[in-house]
């Protein structure tokens, strides 16, 4: 949230000012719990959490709230987010997370025409934003 909040007050014509934030929800960890039971849908999240910090580079930043990871990026062209996004779907699909709704969005900041004055704000203004890939639970998912 430190460095969330020190990029957000960058100037416009700062070298900071420009990155990108993904956002990856399981939108129904109750579903998850039920599904796997706490202990394994949470060893499952915290598995997608390593995995996901171990696919960014150094300089990009994975933060986690419950189910809603975070990647923070300081580049943001094209290809890197499509190849992200690529990357996040399968590793969701690996550990078989994808029992439950999962959105994933890519945003590149600084935001136009949004009223943003911290992380906090900045986190809860992009969780109410569509997001870039949306898939629900896998049909017929067979748990062994």
């Amino acid at each position: 949230m430190v460095v969330l909040d020190w990029l957000i007050r960058q100037r416009p014509d700062s070298a900071y000012s420009r990155f990108c934030l993904f956002r990856i929800a399981f939108e129904n960890p109750q579903t998850l719990g039920s599904t796997f039971g706490a202990a394994d849908a949470m060893r499952r999240l915290n598995q997608f959490g390593t995995l996901l910090a171990s696919t960014v580079r150094h300089t990009d930043l994975v933060a986690r709230e419950l189910s809603v990871f975070w990647t923070l990026t300081p580049e943001c062209n094209s290809e890197i987010v499509r190849s992200r996004l690529d990357e996040i779907v399968m590793k969701v699909e690996e550990l078989g997370l994808d029992v439950v709704p999962c959105s994933v969005g890519a945003h590149v900041l600084p935001l136009e025409h949004a009223e943003i004055s911290g992380a906090r704000v900045l986190l809860d203004h992009l969780a109410s934003l569509p997001a870039h890939h949306r898939f629900g639970p896998a049909h017929d998912y067979a748990i062994s």
